[in-house]
């Protein structure tokens, strides 16, 4: 198992409240399995980013991707509309272009609305289920073949709205893509 220094934050992300630890991930077939989110500078294979923006302002957010050394911004959301401002598809896709980062909108691998329902809910064992069950089918798998040919092209970032990416359907697509290519996956908190 790779090794990581506890409780240190990046160089790449200090001061913007960067969490990275090992975690617990549900996986298609239902199991757990560990995995250690690592420093994307140094991990040795492609770094994979998720990032939720609950809770911030686009100046910090913009920020942590351009530190991140982002490339590509992946929206994940079925709907990339937003009450909190700058975070809809087109002012995002617009504030990111200033920073010359690409955006990328994979509506077919957002959460369906019954998954979305669950898990604002609280009822997470049903959001899990519809949204893996979504990921069965033929847009899902060809936006994650989308999503897996951008990641390998340039450093991305995976975007949705849940701070927490463990009641985030975006962690799940980030283990779906694991199951296609070695990334090691960092999940952000700005």
């Amino acid at each position: 198992m790779p090794t990581i220094e506890q409780n240190r934050a990046p160089p790449f992300l200090a001061g913007l409240f960067c969490a990275i630890d090992l975690e617990r991930r549900f996986l298609s077939n239902g199991k757990q399995k560990d995995f250690i989110m690592l420093d994307a500078n140094t991990a040795q294979n492609p770094a994979l980013l998720t990032v939720g923006y609950e809770g911030t302002d686009l100046r910090r957010f913009l920020a942590c991707l351009e530190q991140s050394g982002v490339k590509t911004l992946v929206d994940v959301r079925e709907r990339a509309q937003s009450r909190k401002k700058g975070f809809s598809k087109t002012a995002l896709a617009e504030a990111l272009a200033g920073i010359g980062i690409r955006y990328v909108h994979l509506r077919d691998l957002g959460d369906p609305k019954p998954g979305r329902d669950a898990a604002r809910a609280g009822d997470y064992e049903t959001f899990r289920k519809v949204f893996t069950s979504h990921m069965d089918t033929d847009a899902a798998k060809s936006a994650l073949s989308e999503l897996d040919t951008l990641a390998k092209e340039d450093r991305t970032c995976i975007l949705c709205f849940e701070r927490c990416h463990t009641e985030c359907h975006r962690a799940i697509v980030a283990t779906y893509l694991k199951e296609l290519s070695p990334y090691d996956v960092v999940h952000v908190e700005v």
